[in-house]
């Protein structure tokens, strides 16, 4: 565990991070303690021996070598997500007590990731709110149609959520993939006038208000409407951060769903045209069918992982 006393603000250099989560910048030690992987929980201590709020971050090695260890540049993304405050000096930074803990993760969890990695992902921070009664156990999450834009879903399609399990040493990532679906405008409206109203019962009130009780000093996250128990899968609860992207398994079989008439087509037409040269190539006829089909299946894949590259905006 690391204690941070101390944050800025991120540069440039440390945006350059496509498809990753948002970073957190700090000393090299740092990051060999968070591991290979580098993504770490940090958390903040909303009162003395209260409730304690964290976001899933990704650790990178200051390459100014100008911050201590107990110092670090936080996107202002995590910072809003904490309630710290979103404009800090760059130069004096924001005296903050924060802990950062290693995050680890399974086998089909680091599969998963690779997956994501190769159809391409957007990672969101949103605000974990209480959904209406009729969305409860339905594995049902509601966002913004903006962010299921920004993740390149679909309407109706699967969005993975990630929250942590753990204690004093370290947390283990935990996920959830639930169905997305879109947040109206007028939902939105009235879910703040129910905030408003819930305000003065604080961290107990069933409609939060994070930039309330949190202090935020401008715009919050975006809203995700999450029921009981998806949050208690995740380790989470109301007015949290957590991290969303598109569910990269169900999308790439959407794709192959849709498109499977035209990846027949396809091979018909390869077939037509790999086999004459493959012959004139002397290949054993034996030989031809199977690498038709590799061949095939190489460009099919090819071709889903394209588009679902190109639906990330």
């Amino acid at each position: 565990m690391t204690h941070i006393e101390r944050i800025f603000p991120t540069t440039v250099a440390d945006h350059a991070r496509r498809g990753m989560p948002y970073v957190m910048a700090a000393h090299q030690a740092v990051c060999k303690e968070t591991g290979r992987r580098g993504w770490a929980v940090l958390e903040r201590t909303l009162t003395p021996g209260g409730d304690t709020l964290f976001v899933i971050v990704l650790v990178i090695q200051d390459r100014s070598r100008r911050l201590a260890r107990t110092h670090a540049r936080l996107d202002q993304t995590i910072r809003t997500a904490l309630g710290l405050k979103a404009l800090i000096d760059p130069d004096a930074g924001q005296s903050v007590e924060l802990q950062l803990k290693p995050l680890g993760a399974g086998v089909r969890d680091r599969l998963n990731n690779a997956m994501s990695r190769l159809v391409g992902r957007r990672y969101l921070l949103v605000r974990v709110a209480q959904p209406d009664p009729n969305d409860i156990e339905k594995g049902v999450a509601r966002v913004s149609g903006d962010d299921l834009v920004a993740l390149g879903a679909l309407v109706g399609s699967r969005v993975v959520f990630f929250g942590a399990e753990g204690g004093p040493n370290g947390y283990r990532l935990m996920r959830k993939s639930l169905q997305g679906m879109p947040l109206e405008g007028e939902a939105i409206a009235e879910r703040r006038r129910k905030e408003e109203i819930a305000t003065a019962d604080g961290w107990s009130a069933r409609y939060r208000s994070a930039p309330d009780l949190l202090g935020i000093d401008g715009p919050d996250l975006t809203d995700a409407f999450i029921d009981r128990d998806a949050r208690e899968h995740l380790g989470i609860d109301r007015a949290w951060p957590v991290l969303v992207r598109r569910d990269s398994r169900s999308a790439m079989a959407r794709e192959v769903q849709e498109f499977g008439i035209a990846l027949l087509a396809s091979l018909l037409a390869i077939e037509g045209a790999v086999e004459p040269l493959l012959e004139e190539l002397g290949v054993s006829a034996l030989w031809r069918g199977p690498i038709v089909l590799l061949v095939a299946l190489v460009l099919a894949v090819a071709l889903v992982v394209l588009r679902l590259r190109s639906d990330l905006r």
